[in-house]
């Protein structure tokens, strides 16, 4: 039991860290500009796209 929770953790943690880094790539080369967007549309201070 403990070889199939730690195979599903593991499985889990690979897909989450491959998600996150295609979305690092894309806003390099896409740049803050739809992040800035997406958060004056919400309401928010534009600034705040540098730590998203």
């Amino acid at each position: 039991m403990k070889r199939n929770t730690d195979l599903g953790l593991l499985i889990l943690r690979v897909g989450v860290s491959v998600l996150m880094l295609l979305h690092g790539i894309a806003k390099l080369f896409s740049g803050l500009g739809g992040i800035k967007y997406l958060l004056a549309q919400a309401g928010l201070p534009e600034f705040m796209a540098y730590g998203v």
